[in-house]
C-alpha cells in the first residue's frame, strides 16, 4: 500500500512539474512574440496613389520661412486638388527641429465603417515614394486607451492614404499611427483620447497631423462664409461650436477638437494659418459644388 502511494505521489509531482514548465515556455514564447510585434508590422497596405497622382509642387508665391519652433501639430487637407498646400506644410515640417519621430495622423472615418467610434490600423504602408512604418509602441498605447484596431476601415480611407506619400517623401524616417473618427465620437471619448496622447507626448517626439477638409458641396461664396465661421471657432478654441459643425463647415470635428484640446493641455495655443483655398480656384467655377482647404500650425504663442 505504501509503495502504491509513493508511486502515485511521484506521478502527481512529475505532472505538476511538467505543467509548470509548459506554462513557463508558453509565457516566454508569448513575450518573444510580443516583443516582435512591437517592431514589425505583419501586413502591408499598398497606397493606391501613383507618383503622377501625388504632385509636390509648392505654391506659386513661394513658401513661408518660419520654422514654427515648438509646434505640436497642424492641419492639412486630404483633397489632392490642394496638393501644393500639402507640399508646403511637409517641407516646413521637414525643416522643423527636431524632425518628428512619429506622426499621429487623425482623419475622418468617411464611410462611418466599423463599430467603434475611434479606430486605428497596423500596416506597413507602401507608397510610390517608399514605405511608412507604423509606430508599434504608440499603436499599443492608443489601443490601451480604447481605440479599436479595424484594418478593414482603412482600405479606402483617403483621409489617411492621401497623406502618406508626402510623409514618405519629406519625412522618410518618420513613423505613423493613423486614427480615424466617426462623426458621433463623443466629447468624453475625445477628452480621454487627448489626455492619453498628451501623456505620451511628454515622453516622446510625436507630432499631430489632422487631415481635414473644410466646407463641402457649396458655391464658393457661401463656402468662404462658412470658412470664416470655422476658423473663428478654431482660433477661439470653441469646442462646443466645432462639435456641432457638419460637412458644410468641415468633415472631422473630432480631428480638430483633439488637436486643440492637446494644445490647451500643453499651453500651446498659438495658431498660424499658412494657406486657405477653395477647389473652385482650380476648376475655375465660382458656382460649382466646392471643397475648401486650410493648412495651419499649432504652436506656442509668442
Amino acid at each position: 500500500m505504501t509503495r502504491l502511494l509513493t508511486i502515485i505521489l511521484i506521478f502527481v509531482v512529475s505532472s505538476l512539474v511538467w505543467l509548470f514548465w509548459k506554462d513557463g515556455s508558453k509565457e516566454k514564447e508569448g513575450d518573444q512574440q510580443s516583443d516582435l510585434s512591437l517592431s514589425v508590422s505583419n501586413t502591408t497596405f499598398q497606397v493606391p496613389l501613383q507618383k503622377e497622382e501625388t504632385p509636390f509642387d509648392l505654391p506659386s508665391d513661394g513658401m513661408a520661412t518660419e520654422t514654427f519652433t515648438g509646434a505640436l501639430g497642424g492641419v492639412v487637407p486630404h483633397h489632392l486638388v490642394a496638393s501644393s498646400f500639402l507640399a508646403e506644410f511637409f517641407t516646413l515640417l521637414k525643416n522643423r527641429e527636431p524632425v518628428p519621430g512619429t506622426i499621429l495622423l487623425l482623419a475622418p472615418n468617411h464611410g462611418e465603417l466599423g463599430e467603434s467610434n475611434i479606430q486605428t490600423a497596423d500596416f506597413l504602408w507602401k507608397t510610390a515614394f517608399g514605405e511608412v512604418a507604423t509606430d508599434q509602441s504608440l499603436l499599443r498605447m492608443v489601443e490601451k486607451a480604447g481605440v479599436a484596431i479595424v484594418p478593414q476601415s482603412f482600405e479606402n480611407e483617403h483621409g489617411i492614404y492621401s497623406i502618406l506619400p508626402y510623409i514618405a517623401h519629406f519625412l522618410p524616417d518618420t513613423k505613423i499611427v493613423p486614427v480615424i473618427f466617426k462623426y458621433q465620437t463623443s466629447s468624453r471619448e475625445i477628452e480621454a483620447f487627448s489626455q492619453a496622447v498628451t501623456r505620451e507626448m511628454a515622453q516622446r517626439n510625436i507630432f499631430i497631423v489632422s487631415s481635414v477638409d473644410f466646407s463641402h458641396y457649396l458655391p464658393q461664396g457661401e463656402a468662404e462664409r462658412k470658412d470664416e465661421e470655422t476658423i473663428a471657432a478654431i482660433k477661439n478654441f470653441d469646442a462646443s461650436r466645432i462639435a456641432r459643425f457638419g460637412s458644410d463647415h468641415l468633415d472631422s470635428p473630432a480631428s480638430i477638437l483633439i488637436l486643440l484640446r492637446i494644445g490647451q493641455i500643453l499651453d500651446t495655443t498659438g495658431i498660424t494659418v499658412l494657406r486657405h483655398g477653395n477647389s473652385a480656384e482650380n476648376i475655375r467655377s465660382r458656382n460649382s459644388s466646392t471643397t475648401s482647404h486650410f493648412t495651419f500650425f499649432l504652436h506656442p504663442k509668442p
